[in-house]
């Protein structure tokens, strides 16, 4: 049973609508989403990984909190 973290190659290949792996690595690499590969050769990343790319970033900037 794979880790719920993770995403495989194929759970990318149909997020990103290829069906080779070269594409698939390129279409991460334009979207600046961190991958590996595994023993196999396969594509895998996180889906922290993912989010990342689509969440906004924190800036960790606290100027609009207010303590009263």
């Amino acid at each position: 049973m794979a880790h719920p973290a993770f995403v495989d190659q194929d759970q990318l290949m149909a997020l990103a609508k290829c069906k080779h792996k070269t594409r698939l690595m390129r279409w991460l690499q334009d979207k600046q989403i961190p991958y590996d590969l595994n023993t196999r050769g396969e594509v895998w990343t996180t889906i922290q990984a993912i989010n990342a790319h689509l969440l906004p970033q924190q800036s960790g900037n606290d100027d609009d909190v207010e303590f009263v």
